[in-house]
C-alpha cells in the first residue's frame, strides 16, 4: 500500500494499493485518504483492511491517529501508543494471529524514538524491550516468518 505524503513538488493524499497475487502492474486506488500527512505508517489491520496510522500533518503537529478503509470509506479507528511519523511497519512476526502491524521507531518533535507497538484486538500496546538504537526513516522486511531485519539510512543518536 501506497499512502499520501509529499514529493519534493506536491502534497499529495492518494492511496493506492499493490495486490501482490496479482500479474496486474497498475496500482488499484482507494478513495482519497481524508487529510495531507507525510510519513504515516500503513498495513492490514486484524480484518485485513488497509490500516493508515501516525504522520506529519503540515501543521507541524505529528500525530497517532488511525483510519481503516471499510466500503469505500476512511473510518477512525483508534490511536497508536503514541505519535510517530517516519515509522517502519510490518505484519506481525509474531506467532499470534490475535496481533497485526508491528511498528517501530519514528520522529516526535524532530527526536527518533527506540520504542515499538503492535496492533491486538484491544487497540494498540506498547511493546517492550525497546530497540537498542533510536531510529526513523527506517524499513523492516519480514523474511521467513522468523526474521526481520530492521534497515535504516538515517539515525539522530
Amino acid at each position: 500500500m501506497i499512502s499520501s505524503g509529499n514529493t519534493a513538488t506536491e502534497i499529495t493524499n492518494d492511496v493506492e494499493v499493490i495486490d501482490l497475487d496479482s500479474s496486474e502492474t497498475n496500482c488499484g486506488k482507494l478513495k482519497m485518504f481524508p487529510s495531507f500527512i507525510s510519513g504515516p505508517i500503513g498495513g492490514l489491520d486484524l480484518e485485513r483492511r488497509p490500516l493508515i496510522c501516525g504522520g506529519y500533518d503540515f501543521f507541524d503537529e505529528t500525530n497517532k491517529n488511525c483510519f481503516f478503509y471499510h466500503e469505500g470509506d476512511w473510518k477512525r479507528s483508534g490511536s497508536l501508543v503514541e505519535s510517530r511519523s517516519y515509522s517502519a511497519s510490518v505484519q506481525s512476526p509474531f506467532e499470534n494471529e490475535k496481533l497485526g502491524l508491528f511498528v517501530t521507531g519514528g520522529v516526535v518533535d524532530d527526536e527518533a524514538r527506540r520504542t515499538s507497538e503492535v496492533h491486538t484486538l484491544n487497540g494498540w500496546e506498547s511493546i517492550l524491550p525497546h530497540l537498542p538504537v533510536s531510529v526513523s526513516h527506517h524499513c523492516m522486511v519480514q523474511v521467513l516468518k522468523k526474521y526481520l531485519p530492521l534497515f535504516t539510512l538515517f539515525s539522530m543518536e
